[in-house]
């Protein structure tokens, strides 16, 4: 298959914009993907492209996102304002036990209210679950996310955590109901679930999430329940998130509930109704997620213009910070720095110098003159190396045989695999 002129195109975009396309077909892509059932769907036949992005560019991980950002960046569509909106109901709770504290401490939530889901926004939800589970949250140990149908349940929620053989449900795409024990046996025969395991199996306790009539939500950060998963049916979508760390959690609620409410209709396209969460041990750490908040931040002209190598003026900032998603909100009195809002879904950008990388991908880094250095310099070897090259030829032509350790190993490396004690006092 030949690439057109708008397949051209789009591949100058991606390489513009900072990412790496890859096409192929679905096979050599290795892509997999389930119907509104969880089935496997045949791809055999499909053309598929995939576009590689920064690690902590959490917000392009779904086609949903990164379709926006590429809008953005053409001038095609603007990002919209999230919001956090609440509805004429009470607020749904969570109410967590003291003894989570021990496993898994972290909770949020919020809810997707009007969701219309087809095929493909169901598929690319669940992707994204998969993708976060993968990237940010480490294979699900810093945090982990169980998606719901809010209709199939009753609030208020609690977070508890029980024995093993206490926790009994139907877990997602087992044909009847067992203990945590049992469900265990039965995964350590799955290639995808054996691996999350070792995270509970340490605990004598196992985080359990119970709705009000004692029936088992999810079982974090194992599976969720077969009796409220979502399909292509669900109206209202809940979402928890648990970890034991609590800003990566708040991160990947705000990146799911941002990216899908876009398949919300009327008045809650594009918002997110929150979640009371209320700590039993501790009152002072309740809250109520997500807030959705967006942040500023103030960059010096001066500091643009000797990062990029440019002599950008106020107005031309404002036109490539808009081109990455971010608003410009002013500057100061002498225009000598500039005011720009950052979106909830961009937990990348923690100081000025990501605003500046952003304003030169939204001004393109091929527009940038390129020029001499100013100084002319000549490479040498450094004298140690030299000399140290010279030991290491005479050494082996004397019968040494050389032998170049690994410095960056884990301790299970170095030391637990080969069966020796841990000695910090020979590491380097």
């Amino acid at each position: 298959m030949h690439f057109c002129a708008a397949e051209d195109e789009f591949e100058d975009v991606c390489f513009q914009f900072g990412v790496e396309l890859e096409h192929g077909s679905a096979e050599e892509m290795q892509m997999n993907r389930v119907d509104g059932n969880g089935g496997a769907v045949n791809l055999s036949n499909e053309y598929v492209y995939k576009i590689e992005v920064a690690a902590n560019r959490y917000d392009l991980l779904c086609v949903e996102g990164i379709a926006k950002a590429f809008r953005v960046y053409l001038g095609l569509d603007t990002l919209p304002r999230f919001e956090v909106k609440h509805s004429a109901r009470e607020l749904q709770q969570i109410i967590v036990k003291p003894e989570t504290q021990s496993v898994r401490p972290c909770v949020v939530a919020c809810i997707l209210r009007d969701i219309r889901f087809n095929l493909a926004s169901y598929n690319s939800f669940i992707d994204l679950q998969d993708k976060l589970h993968q990237n940010i949250c480490r294979r699900r140990t810093l945090a982990s996310m169980g998606t719901h149908d809010l209709d199939k349940f009753r609030g208020p929620i609690t977070y508890e955590a029980l024995p093993p053989n206490q926790i009994v449900f139907q877990a997602l795409k087992q044909t009847q109901e067992m203990d945590c024990n049992a469900l265990f046996e039965v995964f350590r025969n799955d290639v995808k679930m054996k691996k999350f395991l070792p995270i509970l199996e340490p605990f004598d306790k196992y985080p359990v999430f119970y709705d009000q009539d004692r029936q088992v939500l999810s079982l974090p950060p194992i599976i969720n329940s077969e009796r409220t998963k979502i399909t292509l049916d669900t109206r209202n979508v809940f979402i928890e998130i648990t970890g034991t760390d609590i800003m990566k959690t708040k991160i990947c609620l705000a990146v799911l509930a941002a990216q899908f409410s876009e398949y919300c209709e009327g008045e809650w396209r594009h918002k997110v109704e929150p979640v009371q969460i209320t700590y039993e041990h501790d009152p002072s750490k309740s809250e109520v997620t997500p807030t959705m908040a967006y942040h500023d931040f103030d960059v010096e002209l001066e500091y643009v213009n000797r990062i990029l190598g440019l002599n950008l003026d106020v107005e031309k900032v404002a036109e490539c910070a808009q081109k990455m998603g971010l608003v410009m909100k002013g500057a100061n009195e002498g225009r000598t720095a500039v005011k720009v809002e950052i979106p909830p879904t961009r937990a990348d950008i923690l100081h000025p110098c990501d605003v500046i990388e952003d304003i030169g991908i939204g001004y393109g880094f091929n527009n940038i003159e390129r020029v001499f250095p100013q100084n002319n310099t000549v490479g040498l070897y450094q004298p140690i190396n030299k000399f140290t090259d010279l030991i290491r030829a005479e050494l082996a032509q004397a019968g040494y045989v050389e032998s170049l350790t690994f410095s960056l190993l884990s301790l299970q490396d170095n030391y637990k695999r080969m069966r020796q004690e841990v000695n910090f006092d020979e590491c380097v």
